[in-house]
């Protein structure tokens, strides 16, 4: 995926946010995400570690 792309996915995360969903729903996702960007990117940081989830 490209930078754009994962800059589009961040924001749109962070849309989901501030739409105030659930923590419970969040930490569900968190995994997920997580394993979805570690797979494309080992080797760089995990933006939603970022983001402070």
């Amino acid at each position: 995926m490209s930078e754009h792309g994962w800059d589009e996915m961040a924001g749109l995360l962070n849309t989901c946010l501030s739409l105030r969903i659930q923590h419970h729903h969040a930490r569900v996702l968190e995994p997920v995400v997580k394993s979805l960007t570690w797979e494309e990117h080992p080797d760089e940081p995990l933006w939603i570690d970022r983001m402070g989830l």
